[in-house]
């Protein structure tokens, strides 16, 4: 929040003043804790127990049902009387994942369950009277795997040793010295210490079991001595990691005892009905109370317990650590609270959602008292010493005392000076020594040596001691330390209306003095007390200098030891500023910036720069220009923060002030998360329904699909518990995609729809919270198979279908074929042996009858010419017919030869094209070309009268024949079309063919026939 948004809605008011002292760090003490409860999908409130599977799912066993968590949802598992693969009781009381992959639940009223998770489903091992070897109750109060991979059973019946080999239960009966059988005694714990020993607390005391002396399961009942320890009812036992056996009883509790010299030690400041116990990694021991009296913190060494204080109205039931380090408790109708030390590395002060506690100023003084600054609330010490914490506040009976409760700066000038810029109040100098407020106000007539203001929005106490003080509207004083004395520094009379409507938010000293400025309205100045001369520096974007204006709005600086300048901004982010260069380099949220709104910045050891901001807090590290962002889900107060609050004490612990109280941390201790998590796919579904699996889904390597379901959606997980929310994800469908799509943890999702049928491999990635991948990941093979018409046998019955019917059709074709070319062969043999025949002795007649008058001899002549003309185009005919003929060859052939004869005497140039042109297609064409051919060569012998011929048979460009002579040509206007041109045109258009003629007198003659386009 920025201090001038503060202090221009300030509604005045009268506070009651006092100082009022409160424990600081009392036996109780606030941690974070995520919450799960019914809202987050737990199937019942009340949580027994909770294991961590070895794949890394979590499990909540509840009143009613068993509950699976993979840090998203929750999927519950019930008692189902239809399925005999479901749970057999909803009521689950205890819970073991085994060195096999088991999980092991134990009910109240439905006996011991053995959940294979590769199968997904559930072994029931149910109580019978008749049955020896059966569990020995229905209720099952413990399960413990000790070191040698066999599984504990403790019931109200007793101890019970679960036979592999048999899928059978051995009987521990335990003997005094008489040899005589005591009556049953409940188990109710179960640890193992390092000698392999095994102490089993019951509703009797504490009992050592020797397991190298049980030979294994050869009988159902074993016999071994009872060895009471320690009497009382035993609720909970663990071993340290000193090997001490810790003891929760139901009536004494907690108990320490040394298992070699049987010395028993009582913790005095345990609750009664301690349960459970816990030791997590880091040697911490968290105890839990069954009455109500919440969450507590044993340090072993003295012996004092710290009460869990958000926690300390639960009835807390079951304690487990998962292999990340997050302790998870299990409570009475409060559901499952979630303890991640990722998440507490940032210590909170002043928090309470109740009644919210806005920080503005931060000061650690030189004996180690925290300074609190706040805005409506006072000022506000910790006392480390006198471990308290104190509150002062304005009372206007009061002048000895604070001047306003609103406060905005802190600085300390000399061990015993404490000054506190208020708004409305002027400064205040808190006298240590005397506990004693002196109050300076605006100067008057009266009064001159005073302030330039009454809102004093920022102090800075120099190396001198002087205090240099800034101004809501812009002033600057200095206070000499040694006259007592207030000068105004800016404005003064020559520069009275230079930087006019200007907030001075932060002053800092760099090198020779010279003081840098962060101000709202003027940006960055600079200030030489030397000359007593203002600066204001530009800060521009290197590549926009031009077009772009100066960042107006400082909020904050930092001035490194090397004289470079970070500046925060109120919408502009992050610049880094040169003042020798005098140049500028901006981060925004495009480089990774939680938010362009900047409120303070500090530097640790290793260089980093720490950034408050309206979106958390960064750590901004400058040689590789990477930020990494922390928000409420990482502990802090709020993800906004306050203009001005923030400070790095001598041990290098920095503070940060918001909305909702502080955070302190060291740097060297906020860690990068480096565990890889384990990724899984958790739902398949066709068309938004879930398929039936032999498995469960992160355990299928391959799925079939119907080229029918080809719409299919997944859901997928990395399963890291610290802040969940933060995981990324990455998937891509192997046959598909050509890139990964990379998607938040709030949309574990993706789709695909009609695709085509083939193999896919389905792979998805995932990162923990602090962006660590799993490159591996999770993948799956979908095999969509084809419908039938698709299938290879189908194509190929297809194909030799086809082939099959190709080759009737061809055969049929040959064989009409073959009896046509027999046909023509017949045909043209008939009409050259007969008619050609008859034709031939008619013109030999007509040749031989000499004696005839002169007309009759006219009319021979005319019946041999005739028959000739028949007999030629016979030839023709029969040529045609004649199959050996069919190919272009021939006809070129005898077209050339048909000039040869009829242009005897007449010069001539024959070009030869393409054959494949006179390739056409069947007899007729083939011979209506030749006749136009030869019709053209008629017309040139009996019209034209050239002395030159050029034929053109064949070429590109669709060309089938060009004629052309140098006769004396005619005008196709002045010509009647007789047959012979009709003919020509006729034929054309059978060969589908476009006639073109060009002729004019005396300039010849050209003819072309061209296939049409």
């Amino acid at each position: 929040m920025r201090e001038d948004d503060i202090i221009g809605n300030v509604v005045a008011g009268i506070a009651l003043s006092f100082v009022s002292f409160a424990p600081l760090f009392a036996q109780s003490s606030n941690l974070n804790f995520d919450h799960i409860g019914l809202e987050q999908g737990l199937s019942q409130s009340t949580v027994y127990t909770i294991v961590q599977d070895a794949q890394g799912f979590l499990w909540f066993g509840t009143q009613g049902g068993l509950n699976r968590y993979d840090g998203y949802s929750i999927v519950a598992f019930k008692h189902n009387a239809a399925d005999e693969a479901s749970i057999a009781d909803n009521s689950i009381l205890c819970l073991r994942s085994d060195s096999r992959g088991d999980l092991w639940v134990g009910t109240i009223f439905g006996g011991l369950d053995r959940y294979v998770l590769a199968e997904n489903k559930f072994h029931h091992h149910l109580h019978n009277r008749s049955d020896s070897a059966s569990v020995s109750d229905n209720r099952i109060n413990v399960l413990f795997e000790d070191s040698q991979r066999n599984i504990w059973v403790g019931t109200p019946q007793g101890l019970d040793l679960y036979c592999r080999e048999t899928d059978s239960f051995a009987h521990i009966r335990f003997r005094g010295r008489d040899r005589a059988v005591g009556n049953p005694v409940g188990v109710n714990a179960i640890c193992e210490d390092r000698k392999n020993r095994l102490w089993i607390g019951t509703t009797t005391g504490l009992m050592k079991l020797d397991t190298q002396g049980i030979s294994g399961c050869a009988k159902n009942i074993i016999d071994v001595k009872q060895e009471t320890h320690l009497a009382g009812d035993i609720t909970s036992l663990f071993v340290d990691r000193s090997g001490a056996l810790w003891v929760g009883t139901k009536d004494q509790g907690l108990r320490s005892y040394n298992v070699e010299t049987r010395a028993i030690k009582n913790s005095p400041g345990t609750a009664i009905g301690t349960r459970p116990v816990f030791e997590d990694a880091n040697g911490t021991v968290w105890l839990g109370s069954a009455y109500a009296l919440g969450l507590s913190v044993l340090n072993p060494r003295t012996q004092e317990v710290t009460q869990i204080a958000n926690l300390q109205n639960d009835m807390i039931i079951a304690l487990y650590e998962d292999n990340s380090g997050i302790l998870w408790i299990g409570t009475y109708l409060h559901g499952v609270y979630a303890y991640d030390p990722r998440n507490n590395r940032f210590k909170g002060y002043l928090s309470d959602p109740q009644n919210p506690i806005l920080v503005m100023a931060i000061l650690q003084d030189r004996v180690g008292d925290l300074w609190v600054g706040t805005f409506g609330s006072g000022l506000k010490r910790f006392d480390a010493q006198r471990n308290v914490v104190a509150t002062f506040l304005h009372d206007r009976h009061k002048p000895e005392g604070i001047g306003s409760n609103r406060i905005l700066s802190l600085a300390e000038s000399s061990p015993n000076s404490l000054w506190i810029g208020t708004v409305g109040g002027g400064l205040d100098r808190y006298d240590k020594s005397t506990g004693i407020f002196e109050h300076h106000a605006r100067a008057t007539a009266s009064h001159p040596n005073g302030l330039s203001g009454d809102d004093v929005t920022a102090l800075y106490a120099d190396g001198r001691g002087d205090l240099w003080i800034g101004y809501y509207s812009g002033e600057l004083d200095r206070y000499d330390h040694a006259s007592a004395m207030f000068t105004r520094c800016f404005p003064q009379e020559k520069n009275a209306n230079l930087f006019q409507g200007s907030t001075i938010t932060i002053i800092r000293e760099a090198s020779q003095g010279i003081l840098w400025i962060g101000t709202h309205g003027s940006g960055l100045l600079s200030y030489d007390p030397k000359d007593e001369t203002m600066r204001q520096h530009q800060l521009s974007r290197e590549d926009q200098k031009q077009n772009s204006e100066s960042v107006k709005e400082v909020s904050t600086l930092f001035v490194e030891k090397n004289g470079l300048l970070w500046i925060g901004s109120s919408r502009n982010g992050l610049i880094r500023f040169d003042p020798v260069a005098k140049g500028s380099t901006f981060f925004t949220s495009e480089n990774g910036l939680p938010d362009n709104v900047i409120y303070g910045i500090l530097s640790d050891q290793s260089g980093n720069l720490w950034i408050s901001t309206n979106a958390g807090i960064c750590r901004f590290n400058p040689k590789s220009g990477t930020f990494k962002n922390f928000d409420k889900n990482d502990g802090l107060q709020a993800n906004e923060f306050n203009q001005g609050a923030y400070f790095e004490n001598a041990n290098g612990e920095l503070f940060f002030g918001g909305v909702n109280g502080m955070n302190s941390f060291s740097p060297g201790m906020i860690k990068d998360n480096t565990a890889i998590p384990p990724v899984y796919l958790t739902s398949f579904k066709v068309f938004d329904e879930a398929i039936p699996l032999p498995n469960p889904i992160w355990a299928t390597k391959n799925i079939r699909l119907s080229y029918s379901q080809n719409f299919f959606s997944f859901e997928f997980v990395a399963l890291s518990y610290t802040s969940p929310e933060k995981n990324q994800y990455a998937y891509l469908l192997e046959g598909f995609d050509k890139d990964w799509h990379r998607v938040s943890a709030s949309n574990r999702y993706a789709s695909y729809t009609n695709l085509d049928p083939g193999e896919y491999t389905l792979r998805v990635r995932g990162s923990n919270n602090d962006g660590i991948w799993n490159e591996a990941g999770a993948s799956l093979t979908l095999v969509i198979t084809p419908p039938f018409w698709m299938t290879w046998w189908f194509r190929i019955l297809l194909a030799v279908a086809a082939l099959g019917a190709v080759a009737l059709v061809y055969n049929y074709r040959v064989k009409q074929l073959l009896k046509i070319e027999r046909m023509r062969l017949r045909i043209a043999t008939d009409l050259h042996d007969e008619l050609g025949s008859d034709l031939s002795a008619i013109a030999l007649t007509s040749q031989m009858t000499k004696g005839l008058d002169h007309s009759d001899r006219q009319r021979l002549d005319k019946i041999r010419e005739n028959s000739l003309r028949v007999i030629d185009a016979m030839r023709e005919i029969v040529w045609f017919i004649r199959p050996e003929h069919d190919d272009g060859a021939q006809l070129v052939e005898k077209m050339k030869d048909l000039a040869d004869s009829m242009l005897d005497g007449v010069s001539r140039t024959v070009n030869l094209g393409s054959d494949a042109f006179l390739d056409l297609p069947d007899l007729e064409s083939r011979r209506n070309l030749f006749l136009i051919y030869k019709e053209c060569l008629t017309n040139i012998v009996r019209h034209a009268r050239c002395s030159h011929v050029t034929i053109d048979i064949g070429g590109n460009d669709g060309l089938l024949l060009r004629i052309s002579d140098n006769g004396v040509g005619f005008d196709p206007q002045g010509v009647r079309r007789g047959s012979g041109l009709n003919n020509l045109q006729v034929r054309s258009e059978r060969l589908h063919a476009l006639l073109h003629m060009e002729s004019s007198p005396n300039n010849g003659t050209v003819v072309e026939v061209r296939r049409a386009k």
